[in-house]
């Protein structure tokens, strides 16, 4: 995966801020897929636990050991820097969302 293309989609505050807003984790899979990125609902729930974990406990996303990086779906795993660079760019702008509890998926 293409963490550039990974850093552009997430960057852009009301995409990401539309992605939380959203009821389902299929949901976000399909939006993210419209947009090149092929994570599987496990993925997403990955992201979103990860991204939680790190508002909630205002901390900046540490490397992931290989035996996290279980989640694959269809050849595709999540990487640490994928990982990384999603919770990096997304967590400050939906800060507020996370300490309201206004997270569906």
């Amino acid at each position: 995966m293409d963490t550039n293309k990974v850093k552009e989609i997430f960057s852009d505050q009301a995409f990401v801020k539309r992605l939380f807003e959203m009821e389902t984790p299929a949901e976000v899979q399909k939006t993210l897929k419209e947009k090149g990125l092929d994570f599987s609902e496990k993925d997403v729930m990955k992201l979103r636990d990860e991204i939680v974990k790190h508002v909630e406990n205002g901390t900046k996303p540490e490397e992931l050991s290989l035996d996290q990086l279980d989640d694959v779906a269809g050849g595709f795993v999540i990487t640490a820097m994928v990982l990384a660079t999603v919770v990096t760019i997304v967590a400050p702008i939906i800060n507020d969302q996370v300490r309201r509890g206004n997270i569906r998926w």
